[in-house]
């Protein structure tokens, strides 16, 4: 009796047929989501460009899918060089039906945002070699590159059909890119709040959407509260494309968040103790926020300044605040304070008035 034929499982382009090789993987969330689609992951080679020990660091989210690949019978690799990968002592005996590099990034300099032709230089570098390596992976016959790359200003300048010709390489197709077509990929802003917010709704805090710093003491829910202390870690009103956080116009949308928050927060204390708590960091640039200049235009003044250190705080991961990279942590430094700001004693009694007088009027 013949043996019943496996069913191929797809999603969007790849199926469990095809022999996947995945490089420059983060958190492997890409990974898992396929192995996930088609019940196992024995058909992929998923790899990273770090140590084991430097992934859990850089994307510690990481972990479970890591795990997860790893129960499927994917194959993990670490510290593959996409430069050098045709010569990695496993790969170099394997072929692949296709290549897949998601988002290629050749690192963050200090200093360069993503309009500069430097770093737009080491970014074609980067590409230039992972063409040159994936040709000589893949089967003779049929075997496909795909490359997922924004392709607005300024990454449509890296050329990405001149980098794969100069390998060989002609383009077949361009496939709008959509997350939706990859359930379980992980690529909204902080996806890894999900967990979160089931634990908090499960201990009974109650947690609010869509809250602006700036009119937070009008919110419909907020406006009937007080609190002893109101925290706000590591403010960041956001990044702007071609602006480093040296540049004066983005220290000022920072200062212009924080004089928001500060006012607005000013009302919702209580009249006695009642404190505001900003975790930041207080080195260059972030010192040029003046954030005691901030808090003593609404009438706080500082009270302590506390040396913020994260293991305080099990389980604690800050984050950026945007971009395609907002779900990962940032470097803290040394220099990283919870500033503890009090209302001045002779604005209370203006608070106590301004209350009763609100009241009043509802």
């Amino acid at each position: 009796m013949s043996k019943k034929k496996k069913k191929v499982r797809w999603i969007k382009h790849y199926n469990s047929a095809q022999k996947i090789l995945l490089v420059g993987e983060g958190d492997f969330s890409f990974s898992a989501c396929l192995a996930r689609a088609f019940g196992s992951g024995r058909n992929m080679v998923a790899t990273s460009l770090h140590s084991k020990r430097l992934l859990a660091e850089k994307h510690w989210s990481s972990e479970e899918h890591l795990e997860e690949l790893e129960s499927l019978g994917c194959l993990v690799l670490h510290k593959v060089n996409v430069h050098k990968m045709s010569y990695h002592h496993t790969l170099k005996h394997m072929e692949f039906d296709v290549v897949v590099f998601n988002f290629p990034h050749a690192g963050h300099v200090s200093g360069y945002t993503e309009k500069d032709e430097e770093l737009i230089e080491m970014h074609k570098d980067l590409l230039r070699g992972f063409f040159k390596s994936a040709r000589g992976m893949l089967v003779k016959e049929g075997g496909e590159v795909h490359v997922t790359h924004r392709d607005d200003y300024p990454y449509n300048k890296w050329e990405l059909e001149v980098l794969g010709a100069e390998s060989g390489f002609c383009l077949k197709e361009r496939v709008r890119f959509e997350k939706g077509d990859y359930p379980g990929l992980l690529a909204e802003k902080h996806w890894s709040s999900e967990e979160h917010l089931v634990e908090l709704e499960s201990l009974g805090c109650l947690v609010l959407h869509k809250v602006n710093v700036h009119k937070m003491s009008y919110h419909h829910t907020l406006k009937h509260m007080e609190f002893d202390v109101v925290v706000f870690n590591f403010p960041h009103a956001g990044h702007v494309s071609g602006y480093t956080e040296k540049n004066e116009e983005l220290i000022e949308m920072h200062k212009d968040l924080l004089r928001g928050f500060f006012k607005s927060a000013r009302g919702m204390l209580v009249e006695e103790g009642g404190e505001v708590h900003v975790t930041h960091r207080d080195d260059y640039p972030y010192n040029k926020w003046e954030l005691e200049v901030l808090g003593a235009e609404s009438g706080f003044s500082l009270q302590e300044k506390v040396r913020f250190e994260k293991r305080d705080y099990p389980g604690y991961h800050n984050k950026r605040g945007g971009d395609s990279s907002c779900n990962k942590t940032f470097p803290l430094g040394f220099e990283c304070f919870t500033l503890k700001f009090s209302v001045r004693t002779e604005n209370v009694l203006e608070i106590s008035c301004n209350r009763i007088r609100s009241m009043t009027l509802n």
